[in-house]
């Protein structure tokens, strides 16, 4: 998909020209005449960078770049003022109400061609790194619920037979310790689902892999906490599915990770197939978390369009 430039510019031939030039370079162009319609057009196009006069019509472009720089959703859109208002004090001013780029009419092509390509590769590069510290502050939160909740697990686990043991003031304390523990799991599931909205952080990116070397992959970093038995049964010799590896690795590991920070020792994994699905089994022998089976299911060796990984949790 080509990036999208708004070009917000009240003479016509100046505005004609840039536009050809951009769309014969493989650009997405928009245009307009004003101010206003720039600030309309940017709402609901949302472009990867404007370009944009100082002097037009209705709304200049100092109060454009107020108003996009002061709403969240288009502050973070580069902008590149081409004027012929070259003043120091309009440059200083543009620069003050974050403008990107300036450059002083009547412009250069090849100028404005490199300035373009030139904020749009640090708008991808700042995209990335947005997205890459969103996904691991959700990963965070992620094994801090995990944590809790094995905490959760391990506290009522060794209180199911002593609660007759206590006094009424321990009883209380332990009430109280166990409702700010559920407050903290509420709240980190809060964040989790509005993570996942703003960030859209559970996309699904699919690609062609081998199940069993996910799992031996990640087996291979949990040899030294736990004991581990692996053992696949397939008619063919590996395990093919078009899914996507990081998540499925993703939910392998918290599951290891809770048995292992729940004191778990010994684990036995078993990975099976039938003419559709693949099955993962995690079996925690030791039942430290008091979980009997663990099943990964519903990985889809044909079906791309529904290849998605689900968790249930069987209960003794």
């Amino acid at each position: 998909m080509p990036d999208k430039i708004l070009i917000a510019e009240d003479e016509p031939a100046t505005r004609f020209i840039f536009a050809t030039i951009l769309k014969d370079r493989g650009y997405d162009v928009v245009t307009c005449e004003n101010g206003r319609e720039c600030i309309g057009i940017m709402k609901n196009e949302k472009p990867d960078t404007i370009i944009l006069d100082i002097q037009m019509p209705d709304m200049d472009g100092f109060e454009v770049l107020k108003v996009l720089k002061s709403n969240p959703e288009t502050n973070d859109i580069p902008v590149i003022i081409v004027s012929g208002n070259a003043e120091p004090q309009n440059i200083k001013r543009a620069f003050d109400l974050g403008a990107t780029e300036f450059i002083a009419k009547p412009a250069n092509i090849e100028e404005l061609l490199i300035r373009v390509s030139n904020v749009l590769k640090i708008k991808k590069t700042n995209d990335e790194l947005k997205k890459l510290r969103s996904e691991f502050t959700y990963l965070l939160i992620q094994d801090l619920k995990n944590t809790i909740s094995v905490i959760k697990g391990s506290f009522e686990l060794a209180l199911k037979n002593k609660l007759n043991e206590l006094s009424g003031d321990q009883k209380l304390i332990l009430e109280i310790a166990e409702t700010a523990i559920n407050k903290h799991i509420k709240l980190l599931n809060e964040y989790l689902e509005l993570s996942r909205l703003e960030f859209n952080i559970d996309k699904i990116s699919r690609e062609q892999t081998e199940l069993d070397k996910i799992i031996t992959d990640v087996l291979e970093k949990f040899k030294s906490n736990l004991n581990l038995t692996f053992q696949a049964f397939a008619d063919e010799p590996s395990f093919q599915i078009y899914a996507d590896k990081k998540k499925i690795t993703r939910v392998i590991e918290l599951i290891l990770d809770a048995i292992s920070n729940a004191g778990g020792k010994d684990v036995e994994i078993l990975l099976t197939q039938d003419s559709s699905n693949c099955l993962i089994k995690i079996v925690d022998k030791t039942q430290t978390i008091d979980i009997e089976f663990i099943y990964l299911t519903g990985i889809n060796k044909q079906c791309f369009k529904s290849c998605h990984a689900t968790t249930t949790l069987g209960l003794r």
